[in-house]
């Protein structure tokens, strides 16, 4: 008899990232991330040859981006020889070192062709933050010293303060590591080989403080030898860089530098030939996104990529109305058609001979292993299926909620888990963002609701990508009027629905999510009880104390220091408190740079004063904005035995 999953499942969720495939196209590796310790994770490397896993790197580290060369040897980075980041192959089995850099940090990493070159991200250790530095300051009894910077921005949540230290393009070769004069703060360069392992494509940003204004990469040829050539100039951010078969083009997506936020904009593919120097962008008058951010608990973020399937037709990821897909676009007709489709997720990295290799997470398990071949996916063996076959997964379904007066809103349902005759408690949970989507995928978090007999209603309101620019764009400089209508239909709907509990429906959410369960109760009185998860509630002290300043004239008008502040302070949730009447539970964590704890304490403080029940959980200064996805596995079911408790209280 099945059983419903319960907090200590988060323990035996495994998620698949980085799939490459060989050149002949007979052994496939992922990178496949698990439990550790009740604190930690790891991540070691699995051969699914023939269909069935071997693990091909053990122990408690950090193994990934896997890749082939031309010749067939397998590369990896790792974190084994920490403190310092390091370039691995398998020889005999075994790991075997390529080559090693001083105390700091890896990022993107990629293999030239022939096997003799890696282009890779770098950013050296703060050099009061080594192991020698530590070891001497014991040694002589003195404090740590403090951080002092100019640069802006100089920190990032899950990342940390890192100060005036940038990302640098390196290039290992002949047994030494060169810089190639292209650096960044964020890490937000793109690069790809040229077929005959002479030169890069690169995409970046040549200011100094890009942050300050609107993106504007340029895509640059940087041969190893020679000089470099700029191919496209800084008309928008450019990312998922890729080099056609023959070498002769290059593809990337392109977010059009006009005044925008991150992922509210239409996305482009544009396409540059080398030989020529001709750029055009494919199906420019079309409202898509390919590099969309669904979100999810149960599965690692993915690293999109274009690949090239002959010198006419590319396979690239595809978001649309809450789906992640894959399309294949034919460059010539400029026509797109989806490969692969399924309610869910479909993730895929490696190709070969007109096969795919990638994950999947659907709504009844986090991710499994497939291949695509003729649109067809063909599950591997189960990664989480196998512990799942014995639990009841809640069913997710579909729902289009009218709006009055507007549309009909997008959005799911996951009914509870052993249900039994009569009313029962709901939940409206809402996503971050707000430029993300809920997707129809696994979602732990809300699986442990239903599992403790809650109806759970999800939706992507307005705000939200993957239903066209405009939808996304509509709620800029008025947080709290459409997207607030949308949540309040949702909630509408599911009180008016004979199977719920009309007294006892509550509202749920993080980082924007966070943001509208605070504008919800400060507006709506009848919410059973909330949860404000590291939430924003004060846009006006938000601005300057984020690791995403708001950017003048971007999601609001003018600069927001100086000028249209009583726009800030009208959508701020903390200036309409004084209606609140809702019972809360405000959880943040001390590390949050997204979101500064600050928000959470505000809100805590505004509801105590108004005698309202309240509690506030605080996590640890080493936990970030993403606890509830990737933080550490005790905490996170912590976090959620809190939330259970609360809405059952």
């Amino acid at each position: 008899m099945s059983r419903p999953l319960e907090f200590d499942d988060i323990l035996r969720i495994k998620s698949i990232s980085h799939v490459a495939v060989s050149p002949d196209g007979k052994q496939v590796v992922a990178a496949l991330k698990s439990v550790a310790t009740p604190s930690t994770y790891q991540t070691n490397l699995v051969d699914w040859s023939n269909g069935r896993p071997k693990r091909l790197t053990k122990g408690r580290v950090s193994d990934g981006q896997p890749q082939f060369s031309a010749d067939g040897r397998l590369f990896f980075g790792s974190n084994r020889n920490k403190p310092k980041p390091a370039v691995f192959t398998l020889k005999d089995g075994k790991p075997e070192l390529v080559f090693e850099m001083p105390e700091g940090s890896i990022g993107a990493m990629k293999v030239s062709p022939d096997g003799n070159k890696f282009a890779f991200l770098y950013r050296p250790a703060d050099p009061h933050a080594t192991k020698a530095a530590k070891a001497e300051r014991k040694r002589a009894k003195t404090s740590e010293p403090p951080l002092a910077f100019s640069q802006f921005p100089w920190r990032l949540d899950g990342d940390g303060e890192f100060g005036d230290r940038t990302w640098h393009l390196m290039v290992w070769s002949g047994g030494k590591a060169e810089p190639l004069g292209v650096s960044d703060c964020w890490a937000g360069i793109d690069f790809a080989w040229l077929p005959d392992s002479s030169g890069l494509v690169v995409a970046h940003d040549p200011r100094t403080e890009p942050f300050m204004e609107y993106s504007a990469d340029i895509l640059e040829l940087f041969p190893l030898k020679g000089e470099r050539r700029v191919l496209n100039s800084g008309n928008g951010g450019k990312s998922m860089v890729s080099v056609s078969p023959s070498g002769e083009l290059v593809a990337y997506v392109l977010d059009p530098s006009e005044p925008h936020h991150w992922g509210i904009r239409r996305q482009q593919l544009g396409v540059v030939n080398l030989k020529t120097g001709a750029h055009r962008l494919v199906m420019a008058d079309q409202d898509l996104l390919f590099s969309g951010h669904p979100l999810g608990d149960a599965r690692d973020a993915s690293n999109p990529q274009i690949l090239w399937l002959d010198e006419d037709r590319v396979a690239i990821p595809w978001s649309e109305r809450g789906d992640y897909a894959l399309a294949e676009v034919n460059l010539a007709t400029e026509t797109a058609t989806k490969i692969a489709h399924i309610t869910g997720e479909v993730h895929v990295t490696a190709h070969h001979k007109g096969q795919f290799w990638g994950w999947i997470c659907t709504p009844e398990s986090p991710t499994e292993m497939v291949t695509i071949k003729g649109g067809k996916i063909k599950l591997l063996a189960p990664v989480n299926r196998d512990w799942l076959k014995d639990c009841e997964v809640a069913r997710l379904e579909e729902l289009h909620v009218p709006v009055p007066g507007s549309y009909d809103l997008h959005a799911w349902r996951i009914r509870a888990v052993g249900a039994s005759k009569g009313k029962r408690p709901a939940v409206i949970s809402v996503h971050g963002g707000p430029a993300c989507f809920y997707s129809p995928t696994f979602f732990f978090e809300m699986q442990m609701f239903a599992a403790h007999g809650f109806e759970v209603f999800l939706s992507n309101p307005r705000g939200s990508t993957s239903y066209g620019e405009e939808h996304a764009r509509c709620i800029l400089g008025e947080w709290g009027q459409q997207d607030w209508a949308d949540v309040k239909a949702l909630t509408d709907h599911a009180k008016a629905d004979p199977e719920v509990d009309t007294d006892r429906v509550s509202i749920v959410g993080g980082s924007y999510g966070g943001y509208m369960v605070n504008w919800a109760i400060a507006h709506d009185p009848t919410y059973h009880r909330a949860v404000s998860d590291r939430c924003v509630s004060n846009l006006l002290s938000k601005w300057g104390n984020s690791d995403y300043p708001f950017v003048p004239d971007g999601v609001w008008p003018g600069c927001a220091f100086r000028d249209d502040i009583d726009v800030l302070w009208e959508c701020s949730p903390i200036k309409h408190m004084g209606n609140a009447k809702t019972p809360t539970l405000i959880i943040h964590s001390v590390g949050d740079l997204r979101c500064h704890i600050e928000q959470g304490e505000q809100v805590f403080t505004a509801l105590k004063m108004l005698g309202v029940r309240t509690r506030m959980v605080r996590y640890p200064v080493t936990t970030s904005h993403g606890l509830s996805r990737n933080g550490p596995p005790d905490l996170r079911i912590h976090r959620l035995q809190e939330y259970v408790a609360w809405l059952k209280s």
